[in-house]
């Protein structure tokens, strides 16, 4: 191969290269760009309070010197900013996610190709990556560029120093260093970078003798080293004075941890619906574990089917494989001590294209054909899923627009303080307002901020699912729990062990009635007779006052 072209003999072989990139980003755009819609959900309107009232870049620029209470994500508060510039809608928001994403499979489809010198096996893998339906919570939810910007730096640090490797060059392993500093700046995860740098350099070192592999991948890496030890103490100092905001993160329990890892890598490989996977999971435990172990064996049985009894060493000996497995574990370590949220999965599902690479790597030749034909289907529900995700969102935007005339109507925005209850925590998988958020969305968009003491949550569905029966000093909820539609009472709590009640301000709280997965099927809101602050509540359609 030539020094001065990076993965082409000749300028002849371009050409596919370009058409398949070409096709990665028309995918890419056709399945997100009914998700580009004017509206902001949940944590946006928190973050944009906090980040969209500079008067300049100099002032926007200030974010680099200053935590954000647990969090230190400048990059990401800083384009907020920048978005905020081009439009006061949601769309440029939603439409900059959807160029990142794109960054980020032509990424894959580039580190792939610099891995294999294989144009069929890098586009399996930047397709895979661009169609995973698990991304649509990270593109669709404009906070969740978080992981889409640490992801893109990531991937170019990673990208970089695989060509730095290959041309030992001094400025790229610069420039490399720069975008690990810009991931961090972008989310926590990033810290993992130079464990799976070093792992690159003692995979693909040619040296015998382990020892020396291990100081040669130490020594190539040593300012990545240095660069995360140096983040992760300045962090360790910033969380002493403020225990309690990251005590939700530290729960390392060999059972929480094992279970997070579980239900990490079902999500990830999942290309259906995971709502109804996990409705099915808590009514069916037992039936849910035992078919996730045939699952389990089938997928097994078949990398033994297409590798071959005699390769299937060669698979696990694989470097991309063995890669693959590491850049899973990896990049999902720093956050394993909190809770399993889909999210996360962004820059870990790298691994599956990895992970790909490595079996049409190994694949006996005879059947190479069947493994493309499975990775067809595959693809396919998951490009059908991920479509589904996205008119979730689409159709957000008009419950969002809907709810916000309703307040407009009742006049909220106007009120000092009112009680709410049954606040639209989200439509289907698609956030609205979730905890402590709809505060921000009165303020951003009428420039008044109401105290609301938030009572309830509900996450809707398509059904016309809650009853309401109202009596002296009484709301009664009845609520036909399904799939999508169900009760939240505060920070992510759904499930009830026992019927309980609790004391919101001045109104009571009771859980009269549960399912048999302990969701809450009815509860009774009560009300004194002499309390002076206005109440609202959402009956699932409309906004009603008391």
């Amino acid at each position: 191969m030539s020094q001065n072209n990076l993965f082409f003999e000749t300028n002849a072989q371009k050409r596919p290269f370009c058409a398949l990139l070409f096709i990665l980003v028309v995918f890419s755009i056709a399945l997100y760009y009914k998700g580009i819609t004017p509206s902001f959900s949940s944590d946006d309107y928190v973050h944009l309070e906090k980040n969209i009232s500079f008067e300049n870049p100099i002032q926007a620029l200030s974010v680099f010197t200053e935590f954000d209470g647990r969090e230190y994500r400048p990059l990401v508060r800083f384009t907020l900013w920048a978005n905020s510039k081009m439009s006061a809608s949601a769309l440029s928001f939603n439409a900059t996610n959807v160029l990142l994403h794109i960054l980020c499979t032509v990424l894959v489809f580039c580190i792939s190709l610099s891995m294999t010198r294989n144009l069929n096996y890098s586009f399996a893998g930047g397709i895979l990556f661009a169609l995973l339906p698990i991304h649509s919570a990270s593109i669709n939810f404009i906070m969740g560029r978080t992981d889409l910007l640490c992801t893109l730096f990531y991937l170019l640090s990673f990208w970089l120093f695989q060509i730095h490797l290959q041309k030992n060059s001094r400025a790229l392993y610069f420039i490399s260093n720069i975008s690990f500093l810009l991931a961090v700046s972008s989310k926590e995860i990033a810290v993992s970078l130079p464990f799976l740098l070093s792992l690159l350099v003692f995979l693909e070192s040619k040296q015998d003798n382990m020892i020396k592999r291990l100081l040669e991948s130490s020594k190539t890496t040593i300012v990545f080293w240095l660069i995360s030890i140096i983040y992760i103490f300045i962090r360790i100092l910033s969380w002493a004075g403020d225990a309690q905001s990251v005590a939700g993160y530290t729960n390392y329990s060999v059972k929480h941890v094992v279970k997070n890892f579980f239900m990490w890598f079902f999500a990830l490989i999942y290309p259906f619906d995971l709502y109804k996977a996990r409705a099915f999971s808590e009514n069916n435990m037992l039936l849910f574990g035992g078919f996730l172990l045939l699952c389990l064996f089938l997928i097994l049985l078949f990398i033994v089917f297409v590798s071959g009894k005699n390769k299937i060493l060669a698979f696990i000996k694989n470097r991309y494989f063995i890669l693959g497995v590491i850049w899973f574990i990896a990049t999902l370590s720093p956050v394993m001590g909190g809770g399993a949220h889909r999210w996360y999965l962004y820059l870990p599902s790298v691994s599956l294209s990895l992970i790909v690479l490595s079996l049409l790597d190994t694949v006996q030749e005879k059947r190479k054909k069947t493994l493309y034909v499975v990775l067809v289907i595959y693809l396919f529900f998951s490009c059908v899923q991920t479509l589904h995700r996205t008119h979730i969102w689409s159709k957000q935007n008009l419950i969002s627009k809907n709810f916000f005339n309703q307040i407009e109507k009742h006049g909220i925005q106007d009120l000092q303080k009112c009680y709410f209850i049954n606040i639209p925590f989200g439509y289907k998988s698609a956030y609205l307002f979730t905890f402590q958020s709809l505060e921000s969305a009165l303020f951003l968009k009428y420039g008044k901020k109401p105290e609301i003491i938030e009572v309830s949550h509900l996450n809707l569905s398509d059904k016309d699912n809650l009853k309401v029966e109202k009596s002296p000093g009484k709301l009664k909820f009845q609520l036909e729990i399904d799939d999508y539609g169900y009760f939240y009472f505060n920070f992510l709590t759904r499930n009830f062990p026992e019927p309980t009640q609790f004391n919101t301000g001045d109104l009571l709280l009771e859980i009269n009635s549960l399912s048999k997965s302990k969701l809450v099927e009815s509860y009774v809101v009560n009300i004194p007779n002499d309390l002076k602050v206005p109440i609202y509540y959402f009956d699932a359609k409309n906004i009603v006052k008391w």
